[in-house]
């Protein structure tokens, strides 16, 4: 279980805000998966109340909710979808300010208008994924203010710290190894559980999110690549728009 710094007092502001204004139960699932229980969060449905319970439907609610919440990760997405037993549910992952994974928002427990059920409120897939995107503009604030910030263990701060440092650089398991004094097996299977992503996925990041500060400064696409280590502008423009679906050229042109 990773340790976490949680603002709960705000934190629960706005989750309460959004059961009054919305009317669903929305809940927090740490790195390893597992329902953070530090935070006001509303009992089930009576719908999952009463299933629940019973050890054969409880085990298929966790394999559904593992599997789409793989699914929210490797998209790095808002994921609306029907629960094995018909209920509508989403889930938000939810990165830090360095594009890290620390978690994920669940919400829903809604039936299906379609398939209405006794004493429970019904929904459909337009409306989940526009409650989606309003949770997720809230998840860009939390991340942005750290509410909830994962308490980074020294060998994440010094290898952050290092790739930071070096963006113009080629960067290898070993090198980072021998910097960290880990072994690159361990780093190699660490590296994704702890940041969400592989070593080679997360230097991009850094450095497409660096890219954005440069532009930003009014630096030239060809700067940019130099600065970050590219041997040319084409292939740091293809990196750019592989990470944020824009070209460097057009983003820069909508942010100075």
């Amino acid at each position: 279980m990773k340790n976490y710094t949680v603002k709960t007092e705000e934190l629960n502001k706005i989750i309460e805000l959004l059961y009054l204004v919305i009317g669903i139960r929305i809940t927090f699932f740490d790195i390893k998966d597992e329902e953070m229980d530090l935070l006001s969060i509303r009992e089930r449905s009576p719908f999952c109340r009463t299933n629940r319970p019973d050890e054969s439907f409880n085990q298929k609610c966790i394999e559904c909710d593992k599997k789409h919440l793989l699914e929210a990760k490797k998209s790095r997405n808002i994921q609306i979808y029907l629960c094995h037993a018909g209920l509508w549910e989403g889930i938000i992952p939810l990165y830090d300010k360095h594009g890290i994974y620390i978690g994920a928002i669940f919400f829903g427990q809604l039936a299906d208008k379609n398939n209405p059920i006794e004493n429970l409120r019904s929904s459909s897939y337009e409306e989940m994924k526009n409650i989606g995107n309003l949770i997720k503009y809230l998840s860009e604030y939390i991340a942005e203010n750290e509410l909830i910030k994962q308490s980074m263990q020294s060998w994440q701060q010094r290898l952050e710290r290092y790739i930071n440092n070096n963006l113009n650089q080629n960067i290898s398991l070993t090198e980072l190894s021998e910097k960290l004094g880990c072994s690159v097996s361990y780093l190699s299977h660490k590296i994704p559980d702890e940041f969400g992503m592989s070593l080679k996925k997360y230097i991009r990041l850094r450095r497409m999110e660096t890219a954005k500060k440069y532009l930003t400064e009014n630096k030239s696409i060809g700067e940019c690549a130099f600065l970050l280590g590219y041997k040319d502008q084409f292939h740091f423009s293809k990196d750019f728009k592989k990470t944020f679906a824009i070209s460097p050229a057009i983003w820069k042109k909508k942010h100075l």
